[in-house]
């Protein structure tokens, strides 16, 4: 084969082609080019392993991405394509992460925040998806945080990072308790939390748990406030 095209790139290394038009980019090669050098896909499929294996950024990359990863000249880019493809054997993406476990990226990115791992990687090796799955398994069965997780992690922490966090939306909160948004909204007022608030902390969901089980225990609303020390409005009883 004389060249590639961006096509044949994008199947090689199973990406999309504006990933390969980025790539091509970064090496300075012309994205107008129909077809790729021999020499050409190789600078790229060693790039391509840098960023997957590295978590590198585009702007980091400084010098040629030879120096990150040696590639058998006598190898063809097919042999290499296929070599990178073995090396990165059950790694994952972030989601291909998200759908395993059933839960969005956003999520993905606070839960390797809090185990210490990049979020700027393309893939994870098996190790970093072994320390995120004993993550999950802390956050949902063990129902820690995302700052118990890190001090686990890492230790006692010097300094609190707020994307560490675990904050949830009304909307969570009612998925979580199994109940309506208006009742997510009366629960709040009735334990004295701002119902204008966009998410709440892992202390404001305790007292909004706190709430939701004396109304499971037959407790008005008011009776809650009360109790909670939240009587500024007048509650609606409404479950």
């Amino acid at each position: 084969m004389t060249g590639y095209s961006k096509q044949q790139l994008a199947n090689l290394f199973d990406i999309s082609l504006p990933t390969v038009r980025e790539t091509l980019k970064v090496l300075s090669i012309s994205t107008r080019k129909v077809s790729i050098s021999e020499e050409d896909a190789k600078r790229f499929a060693a790039l391509r392993w840098m960023i997957a294996s590295e978590g590198l950024r585009y702007s980091e990359i400084q010098q040629s991405p030879r120096n990150g990863l040696e590639v058998d000249s006598d190898l063809s880019v097919e042999e290499i394509a296929k070599e990178i493809a073995a090396e990165t054997s059950g790694w994952l993406t972030k989601k291909q992460l998200a759908e395993k476990f059933g839960i969005s990226l956003h999520v993905v990115g606070a839960t390797f925040r809090a185990c210490g791992t990049s979020t700027t990687k393309q893939l994870y090796d098996p190790q970093d998806c072994k320390k995120f799955e004993e993550a999950r398994q802390l956050k949902e069965k063990c129902q820690w945080n995302y700052l118990q997780i890190a001090q686990y992690f890492r230790g006692k922490l010097h300094h609190v990072d707020e994307d560490l966090i675990d904050r949830v939306s009304k909307q969570q909160l009612a998925n979580q308790f199994g109940i309506q948004l208006l009742a997510v909204r009366k629960t709040l007022q009735a334990c004295g939390l701002s119902t204008t608030q966009r998410t709440y902390s892992p202390r404001e969901v305790q007292r909004f748990a706190q709430a939701r089980h004396y109304l499971e225990q037959g407790w008005s609303y008011r009776e809650v406030a009360n109790k909670m020390g939240a009587t500024e409005r007048p509650i609606t009883e409404v479950r």
